[in-house]
């Protein structure tokens, strides 16, 4: 997908570490298969998954999303993109 590739351009860019976290929570839509893609492409030092066996809600993703974060900043952001995060960042 675009986004993972933009925020990989944009961080190694920079220079700043980083790693994508990729939470699918059971999901029929193909998710978990595109972020194992994903991972092959970029390395599993960068895409980590972190699937759940069901859905278990919104607020729970998120929260074991943070739990497996090894950074001092998170950016959370669901699968269809509805958060403009990138504008809140540099506000």
């Amino acid at each position: 997908p675009l986004i993972v590739w933009l925020l990989v351009k944009y961080f190694g860019e920079s220079g700043y570490n980083y790693e994508i976290i990729v939470i699918d929570d059971g999901s029929p839509d193909g998710t978990l298969q595109i972020a194992e893609q994903l991972q092959k492409i970029y390395g599993a030092d960068k895409i980590l998954l972190r699937p759940r066996a069901k859905k278990l809600g919104l607020g729970t993703a998120y929260i074991h999303g943070i739990k497996h974060a090894s950074g001092n900043f998170v950016i959370i952001m669901d699968a269809d993109l509805s958060h403009h995060v990138m504008g809140k960042i540099f506000i």
